[in-house]
């Protein structure tokens, strides 16, 4: 009987501090600070651009046990070396969601829920070979899990709704529009 309380007392408490951990990420990052962090860090990793999102937030309790982050108005540029040019627009989206299920990281394992890039439009443009191509999609999805050591049998799935891709090279022209795509991997099947 006693080491029924003793078992009881400690899951209580290790579940009470992990709830107060939860309740205080939650609290801590509110949008405001959120945002700031990540357009912070993503400046880090674009030297010579910059990245921004209009406001971030988390979930961690609403969405136990995952930690579903959404940004929204992405926008990326990257300075061009040319006097009084501004910079380049690479990449814009309306809201980039990500959602990771954290409990799955104990085990060492990571475990992505889903991924999501809403109404994007990618540019890529070099003046000097007369190059200009623009993507734009309505949604970009995947969701499932991956197995880094054996890719073929993670299961996962990636979709597309509205891609368009146009283009316009030294020699020809591009178009490209495809309404729906879908591809999956389950059981070492590609679908």
């Amino acid at each position: 009987m006693k080491a029924w309380k003793f078992i009881w007392k400690t899951a209580a408490a290790v579940l009470g501090t992990v709830l107060v951990l939860l309740v205080t990420f939650q609290v801590l990052m509110r949008p405001a600070v959120l945002t700031r962090i990540v357009n912070r860090a993503a400046q880090e990793f674009l030297p010579g651009g910059t990245a921004a999102f209009s406001r971030v937030k988390a979930h961690v309790i609403k969405s136990f046990p995952y930690l579903n982050v959404e940004a929204d108005d992405l926008a990326v540029t990257y300075r061009q070396e040319i006097p009084g040019h501004e910079g380049d627009t690479l990449l814009t989206a309306h809201s980039v969601n990500f959602s990771l299920n954290y409990v799955s990281l104990i085990n060492g394992s990571v475990n992505i829920h889903s991924a999501e890039l809403m109404r994007a439009r990618i540019f890529y443009s070099d003046e000097e070979d007369s190059v200009k191509v623009r993507l734009g999609m309505r949604h970009l999805g995947f969701s499932g899990t991956i197995d880094k050591d054996d890719i073929p049998a993670s299961n996962a799935k990636l979709q597309i709704d509205s891609l368009l891709v146009r283009g316009r090279f030294p020699g020809d022209t591009l178009g490209v529009r495809m309404d729906h795509l879908e591809a999956r991997i389950h059981n070492r099947n590609l679908k």
